[in-house]
């Protein structure tokens, strides 16, 4: 069977057009933009998030209690049966869309949009500093629910 070229542009005209009335994600027009496609889940006051502690003092040989602290907590956490514990290999997974620099030092406004993001309705952040031969951890519980923007954003700056 030989197909003529006007037959080939015809062919090719009928089954291109469908795929360009297309969104980037497959769905038919209108196209929406990711961030207001994004719906956050409701916050759940029995769903927990740990996130990394910071390392205050900036040692590179205490970097690993970062990783360790959300992954403790969260075995010991999952103990408790009147909660839920958002395990160590989510929070992972919510922390590559932070950018690499502010992942090391997490302020306060990120690690509540993370919360949110996730539906927790309690947030655990902390950071830990070294004092010679000792080492001090302040942890720190959140409610994402109850913490306006307008305070987030100027605790944020006092951090």
């Amino acid at each position: 069977m030989v197909l003529r070229p006007a037959a080939l542009a015809v062919a090719v005209a009928c089954f291109a057009t469908p795929l360009a009335a297309q969104c980037a994600n497959g769905a038919p027009p209108p196209c929406t933009t990711a961030a207001s496609a994004r719906r956050d889940p409701p916050l759940d006051s029995r769903k927990w998030i740990v996130l990394p502690f910071t390392n205050s003092t900036r040692a590179p040989e205490l970097n690993w209690l970062s990783d360790a602290s959300v992954r403790l907590l969260y075995i010991d956490m999952s103990r408790w049966t009147d909660l839920t514990v958002v395990d160590d290999e989510r929070v992972a997974s919510l922390l590559r869309g932070v950018p690499d620099g502010a992942r090391t030092q997490l302020r306060l406004a990120a690690g509540l949009d993370i919360a949110k993001r996730e539906g927790a309705g309690k947030l655990v952040m902390g950071d830990y500093l070294n004092e010679g031969a000792r080492t001090t951890y302040r942890k720190n519980l959140r409610r994402p629910s109850r913490w306006p923007a307008a305070n987030r954003d100027a605790a944020c700056d006092q951090h």
